[in-house]
Formats: structure tokens, sequence, C-alpha cells
């Protein structure tokens, strides 16, 4: 999967544990 700045915010919210907000 490519880690792209916009598709990184939907990637967030998909993957919670993966990817934790400041």
């Amino acid at each position: 999967m490519p880690c792209k700045p916009g598709t990184k915010s939907l990637h967030i919210l998909q993957i919670p544990g993966r990817y934790r907000l400041p």
C-alpha cells in the first residue's frame, strides 16, 4: 500500500492502531 499524504488521513480512520494522532 502506497503511503500518500492524501490517503494517509483515510488510513488513520481505517486503521487507528497503525497511525496514532499526536
